[in-house]
């Protein structure tokens, strides 16, 4: 998949870990969006979620800041994954960050 010139990377996961919460997110899970099944969606907290799938993007930090296309994406997402977003943190950079390129 890709969206305009910014490449998708899409893998399948199992996400099973025991009493796991999807309310919180760590600092670095900023740019990962959690879509899972509906299927594996219960009404108990407790329950495993299983067949889910991450969607990791990368996008330059200019189209980080604007909403638009923020909200725009996670659109996409849904939309083409034909699931419920379930969880889905917003990928922001502070203005003042130093960007380095990555070293993997």
């Amino acid at each position: 998949m890709q969206l305009g010139d910014k490449k998708l990377i899409v893998q399948r996961a199992s996400v099973g870990a025991k009493n796991a919460n999807l309310v919180s997110a760590s600092p670095r899970d900023v740019n990962t969006v959690l879509v899972t099944n509906s299927q594996a969606v219960t009404a108990k907290i407790k329950t495993f979620m299983k067949n889910a799938l991450l969607i990791t993007y990368m996008a330059s930090f200019k189209l980080l800041i604007e909403s638009e296309v923020h909200s725009f994406m996670l659109c996409f997402h849904a939309d083409r994954c034909c699931r419920d977003a379930r969880h889905a943190p917003g990928p922001r950079t502070a203005e003042d960050a130093e960007l380095r390129p990555a070293d993997g």
